[in-house]
């Protein structure tokens, strides 16, 4: 879309093309969506963990007069800086955050023993320290989230808002959280893999998102995407 494109460069002067048309304009003659509405369209196909614009992804929504619908009011221009200055400060909370002792995920909450999930619903109790602990992946999750919320018509679990597990949900335990010991994870994977299918969730996703994945991992990747 355009060359040596950098979060830190101004836009003025450069020229990007239309994703329509593919005709070239400077930055302030090409319009995308509001942000949270890019975001929204990112997280679906890349998944909800990667939910967030950055300036280089902007060239890639934006369109020109001809071609933009009434949605799309920002100028590409205006939008990269807004985006520049986003990502500076989340750059400057993140660094102070690894500065911290305990990091993103503290010692405490590593050292915490978890109960299965799994377990749980049967009646039994399976302990596992935290840091050794795994989930069912990112669809995985949205899938048992909305059971618990006993969502009657769950559709696109990958999508829907309601059903994003939050760093909050994830250190839960036991029938409240979504940690699972080796046996149950071994048992509940095909069941969620068929359930996505059901769910109409695409076949990438369900290959990529379910599947054992260790809960720190997890917590790491939910916490840099703010939520």
């Amino acid at each position: 879309m355009v060359t040596n494109l950098h979060s830190e460069e101004s836009p003025s002067g450069k020229i990007f093309t239309c994703v329509e048309c593919d005709a070239p304009h400077d930055a302030e003659n090409l319009f995308v969506l509001p942000m949270n509405e890019l975001a929204k369209i990112k997280g679906e196909d890349d998944g909800p963990e990667n939910a967030f614009i950055t300036p280089d992804d902007l060239p890639d929504f934006a369109v020109c007069a001809e071609c933009r619908d009434p949605e799309e009011v920002f100028t590409l221009a205006a939008s990269i800086v807004s985006s520049q200055r986003y990502h500076k400060r989340r750059t400057r909370v993140h660094n102070f955050n690894r500065s911290q002792p305990n990091g993103l995920v503290t010692k405490a909450e590593l050292g915490e023993l978890v109960s299965c999930y799994g377990c749980a619903e049967s009646g039994k109790k399976t302990l596992i320290l935290r840091r050794d602990a795994k989930c069912p992946g990112w669809v995985g999750c949205n899938i048992l989230k909305g059971r618990k919320l006993h969502e009657k018509n769950m559709q696109s679990p990958h999508k829907n808002s309601r059903l994003y597990v939050t760093s909050e949900d994830l250190l839960k335990s036991g029938k409240e959280g979504y940690v699972l010991c080796d046996p149950c994870m071994g048992a509940a994977i095909p069941v969620l893999k068929k359930k996505g299918r059901e769910l109409g969730v695409p076949g990438h996703f369900i290959a990529k998102k379910i599947k054992a994945q260790p809960l720190v991992v997890m917590l790491k990747g939910v916490r840099r995407v703010g939520k």
